[in-house]
């Protein structure tokens, strides 16, 4: 029985682990409170979120917004977007049992077939190898 709970917990701190580099690496020299906000905006908006939305949200025009945050955090909005949801699918995939496909549409992909492509090119692996592996 001391097995699965050792188990379970080195993939529960190696999980929160993962998540919080990318947060930091994410935050990285953008500690800024535009920056802070933005992350918690697309992480409580990454089923629904859109360029326009987030636009509306922090005050900017859709075609000005891009380049805001391009400045800000060195990073696109679709690659925020993007690193978020794929750091919540890992919490996902090694905290719960819930389907691929389950999963994807939590996270805001429409096609789980979209979000394989992005775990992949993110991971090398696919979201049922990171689970088994991990």
């Amino acid at each position: 029985m001391n097995q699965p709970s050792s188990r379970y917990f080195s993939l529960l701190s190696g999980c929160l682990v993962q998540f919080l580099v990318g947060l930091l690496d994410l935050q990285k020299n953008h500690s800024s409170p535009f920056v802070q906000e933005l992350i918690a905006f697309i992480t409580d908006h990454m089923t629904d979120i859109s360029m326009e939305l987030a636009a509306t949200h922090f005050g900017y025009h859709k075609n000005y917004f891009p380049t805001i945050v391009k400045k800000r955090t060195n990073h696109t909005f679709l690659e925020l977007v993007t690193d978020i949801r794929l750091q919540r699918a890992c919490n996902l995939l090694l905290l719960t049992a819930d389907s691929i496909e389950e999963i994807s549409a939590s996270i805001g992909y429409k096609s789980t077939a979209s979000f394989y492509s992005k775990f992949y090119a993110r991971f090398k692996m696919t979201p049922k190898e990171y689970r088994k592996r991990h």
